[in-house]
């Protein structure tokens, strides 16, 4: 009778020994359990965490890259723009200087056309007064030859006159000395006497009397 009631307390104390030895098995279990879950799950957010951290630093970075690209291209574009500005600045103060250098050709054409045409005129005019000048010198030069011939003329006339007026004045003194030798021969046949031989220079006049021609004066 009293092996029983230890029996049944044995049991009893087997069963609470079975009982709390599984309970705290379970709970152990449950805890190793949610232990191994909360790694899990905490490996599982670290990695979350790890790879929000590294989208947020794959999408900074990209962020980055883009505004670093859009800066790049914004500055290129700002290059661009200002070497076409540079560039059309250039063509323009180009432009201006080659239309700048057409105006100045053109004004130094028309002024060299200008004075071309005023040099050929007055060279026109210089040859018309050369031509003029020379025309008159020439016709100066025909008259004055003209009255150098007419006073060449003139004296030969003259000097014909004169041989001719001489001529006829020595004609005409001659034919009176001849004359008055003669008239002196007259004379002496009248006057002298038939025996009267006269000079030798009588005879000789006398001959000469008879050789010479008698002249006519000249009218």
């Amino acid at each position: 009778m009293k092996k029983a009631p230890a029996i049944l307390v044995v049991v009893l104390l087997a069963g609470l020994a079975g009982y709390f030895g599984y309970h705290s098995y379970r709970l152990d279990t449950e805890r190793s359990e949610q232990a191994a879950r909360n790694a899990v799950e905490q490996a599982a957010a670290e990695r979350r965490k790890s790879d929000l951290e590294k989208r947020l630093a794959a999408e900074t970075e990209a962020r980055r890259l883009a505004e670093a690209q859009s800066r790049q291209e914004a500055l290129a574009a700002a290059q661009r723009a200002a070497a076409a500005q540079a560039a059309q600045l250039a063509a323009d103060n180009a432009r201006v200087a080659a239309e700048s250098e057409t105006a100045r050709l053109a004004a130094d054409r028309e002024r060299l056309q200008r004075e071309k045409d005023a040099a050929e005129g007055e060279s026109r005019r210089l040859a018309d007064l050369r031509e003029r000048e020379a025309a008159a010198i020439d016709r100066q030069r025909r008259e004055a030859l003209d009255r150098l011939a007419q006073l060449e003329t003139q004296q030969r006339l003259q000097r014909e006159a004169a041989d001719r007026e001489t001529a006829r004045l020595a004609a005409l003194t001659r034919q009176q000395e001849l004359e008055s030798v003669v008239q002196r021969s007259w004379l002496d046949r009248l006057t002298n006497p038939t025996d009267y031989r006269p000079r030798e220079h009588y005879y000789g006049d006398l001959q000469h009397v008879r050789a010479t021609p008698r002249f006519t004066p000249l009218k």
